[in-house]
């Protein structure tokens, strides 16, 4: 799969594994490593969250460090396609319904 700057895509959330959020590919790296960040991880007034690796703000984005080829990183619409709960972005459409042609195109 190619990934690409601001390529949405789901993930098991690497602070809750026992969830799939939405994450954004904020750079490619050599060797096939991406950086991401997840949409709507948040930390509260206090920074109870600690360093997370975000900028600036009160709503900092949790920012980790995933290969291209890790079990962990789905396509999205994954979640809806296979009944799983995802962690939805605030304010947003579900990925799936904005990607919905593209993955009938795909998939058929």
């Amino acid at each position: 799969m190619l990934f690409f700057l601001g390529m949405k895509l789901e993930a098991v959330d690497p602070f809750d594994q026992l969830s799939l959020c939405v994450v954004t590919v904020r750079r490619v790296l050599r060797f096939g490593f991406l950086l991401l960040s997840i949409d709507n991880h948040s930390v509260g007034e206090e920074g109870s969250e600690g360093s997370s690796g975000a900028v600036g703000g009160a709503a900092k984005a949790a920012i980790f460090c995933a290969h291209s080829s890790s079990p962990y990183l789905l396509p999205a619409g994954f979640a809806q396609v296979n009944g799983l709960p995802l962690r939805a972005i605030p304010g947003k459409r579900e990925i799936f319904e904005i990607f919905k042609d593209f993955f009938l195109i795909i998939l058929l």
